[in-house]
């Protein structure tokens, strides 16, 4: 009835997959780079977005400070 499936029972072994899947590893080493360099980017992203938060608190901090000091006239800018 369902002749062009293919059947479930004549599936290459796991350790024919595995062997074919090494070699063709092997053989499209570049596929293994780009992957390594996207890796890499991502990270470097992801490391830029948690600093940019944190300087981010770190300026509206010395904002706060510097609004509290300028309002108790600690802080003056005519010499």
């Amino acid at each position: 009835m369902l002749q062009h499936l293919p059947d479930i029972e004549h599936r290459a072994s796991s350790s024919r997959r595995r062997r074919r899947c090494g070699a063709l590893m092997c053989r499209n080493t570049g596929i293994y780079w780009i992957r390594l360099c996207m890796y890499v980017y991502l990270s470097v992203m992801v490391l830029l977005v948690f600093n940019s938060v944190v300087v981010l608190l770190f300026v509206l901090g010395l904002h706060a400070v510097f609004t509290r000091e300028r309002a108790d006239s600690s802080l003056s800018f005519v010499s």
